[in-house]
């Protein structure tokens, strides 16, 4: 039986530019008991990803997963911990990230955070609090698989959401000390908000990767750190008392 507590999965694809600060994200966390791992599951055939700093696990796949569900899938069967914890590599989780999520989930099947910090129309600077779907949460393994897994041609987060709402943990006030999250959408692709199938999603992300000029093929060793200061960009939002975004 596995000794984690709980794995931060990143369902990663090519990204190299962005995955090092996800790395790092893992590293600073402040754990306590709490034992954690960060699982790297790379279905980019063109690059190989090498990493060793403690606690990172890195799986390399011949072939590409062709929806992100079924990569979730895999992702989740492959994984140590009781717990799964989202770990995007185009978002920053905060130190107190995975601590504070395992105290929230207790026995619940999920922990559903509504809110995160979001960098919008400029890179770098947070300027408003926005909503997400399971981003900035936790689920259980046994709940999801005993669920059925994501369904394989749906979105990833909807299908999880859906099928372990009904009895979570919900942190439903936008309150600036229990976000522990920033989402990047300034600057970087993104699919979310495309209407398209799953799998045309996966072949859209895939030709943006690839075309990239930041794009390193062949094997790539991942060394963690901060492009920026994050932690003191998310206390500069709270002094600026920066706000949910009016829709």
């Amino acid at each position: 039986m596995s000794d984690i507590d709980v794995t931060c999965f990143c369902p990663y694809h090519g990204r190299n530019w962005l995955l090092f600060e996800a790395v790092e994200a893992f590293r600073r966390q402040r754990l306590g008991s709490v034992r954690a791992e960060l699982l790297i599951l790379n279905d980019c055939p063109e690059q190989r990803i090498t990493c060793s700093v403690p606690g990172v696990r890195v799986v390399n796949m011949p072939q590409t997963y062709r929806t992100l569900s079924e990569k979730w899938n895999a992702g989740v069967e492959m994984s140590r911990g009781r717990l799964i914890a989202s770990w995007d590599d185009d978002d920053v989780s905060m130190p107190d990230r995975v601590a504070c999520a395992v105290a929230a989930i207790g026995d619940a099947p999920m922990y559903v955070n509504l809110w995160v910090w979001s960098m919008c129309n400029e890179r770098g600077v947070i300027d408003q609090i926005g909503r997400a779907w399971l981003c900035n949460g936790m689920f259980r393994r046994d709940a999801f698989l005993a669920a059925g897994g994501n369904d394989v041609d749906d979105w990833n987060d909807r299908s999880t959401f859906g099928k372990l709402k009904a009895d979570a943990v919900w942190q439903r006030d936008a309150d600036p000390s229990q976000i522990h999250y920033v989402y990047r959408w300034a600057g970087e692709m993104h699919d979310s908000g495309h209407t398209d199938t799953a799998e045309v999603r996966v072949k859209r992300f895939r030709d943006a990767v690839l075309s990239d000029a930041r794009f390193a093929h062949g094997e790539h060793d991942v060394i963690p750190w901060w492009a920026m200061d994050y932690e003191a960009a998310v206390d500069d939002a709270k002094r600026r008392n920066v706000r949910v975004a009016k829709e």
